[in-house]
């Protein structure tokens, strides 16, 4: 029964010109959840980040990494259910992404990029329709 267990994550790319303070409430409000917590990462450059646990899932908000700019995003929030070790080193693993991003769009109304293999998925909400678009973007 263990082998049927498995776990979820999402990687989904934010752009926004706001600081991590707004855009964590930004989520926050549109996800209708609690406020995250802000900490500075335990490592350098000691980055401020921001933090959820929900569901059984812990959420992470954090700056790109310079090395992940040619996504031209700001920040990358992560989400992985909690206490899925087992299922991590089995790849039993279900990548949420794509949806998690178009909901963000949909929800949070911020613009939302998921890399996809060698190009990447842009989910945006449009004003005029009220529904959220996307296209597929070249990785720069």
């Amino acid at each position: 029964m263990q082998n049927q267990v498995y776990g979820a994550f999402a990687n989904v790319y934010i752009k926004s010109d706001k600081q991590i303070e707004e855009v964590s409430k930004v989520i926050s409000e549109g996800l209708e959840m609690e406020p995250m917590r802000l900490e500075n990462d335990n490592e350098e450059p000691y980055d401020l980040q921001a933090y959820m646990e929900v569901f059984g899932f812990e959420m992470q908000l954090s700056e790109v990494d310079e090395s992940k700019k040619g996504l031209n995003c700001e920040y990358l929030l992560q989400a992985n259910t909690m206490d899925s070790f087992i299922e991590i080193h089995q790849k039993r693993m279900h990548d949420l992404s794509l949806w998690l991003a178009r909901y963000i769009a949909l929800k949070c109304k911020l613009i939302t990029v998921v890399k996809n293999s060698d190009a990447g998925v842009l989910f945006r909400y449009d004003l005029e329709s009220y529904k959220v678009v996307s296209e597929e973007i070249e990785l720069l």
